[in-house]
């Protein structure tokens, strides 16, 4: 896929990404990619009985405003994922976030990883979690 097409499809809250290799079969992995919206309204102050939840929520507009492209890097325990549960934390065995602000430091970022927007799959494709 191209970039501009995945680009849409992002903007659509559609997520797409790859399977990532693990160094163990007890364990699944995914690279995938989202687009954050925008957040739907500005935080005042007013609406919040503290001020840190306000500073939480301001950030996290800033945060999306400015870096809206999210990367999540996952291992999971393959006997979780395939039983259906809901993962808790110590299933989890690897967990990492990334923001960008732009599709092309996601490519960038991608094909460091030995990845390439060619190759990228649908979640569903992948039976991502």
């Amino acid at each position: 896929m191209n970039k501009i097409e995945l680009e849409k499809k992002l903007n659509n809250g559609e997520q797409w990404g790859f399977i990532k290799e693990t160094d163990s079969h007890e364990y699944l992995g995914w690279i995938l990619i989202n687009k954050l919206p925008k957040m739907t309204f500005t935080p005042q102050r007013k609406d919040y009985s503290e001020e840190y939840l306000y500073l939480i929520e301001l950030r996290e507009a800033e945060k999306r405003e400015k870096t809206p492209y999210h990367v999540l890097i996952k291992e999971l325990r393959r006997d979780v994922h395939e039983s259906g549960e809901y993962e808790k934390g110590d299933d989890i065995r690897h967990k990492e976030n990334y923001y960008f602000s732009c599709i092309d430091e996601v490519e960038e970022f991608i094909e460091k990883l030995g990845y390439n927007f060619d190759n990228i799959k649908h979640r569903s494709d992948i039976d991502a979690p």
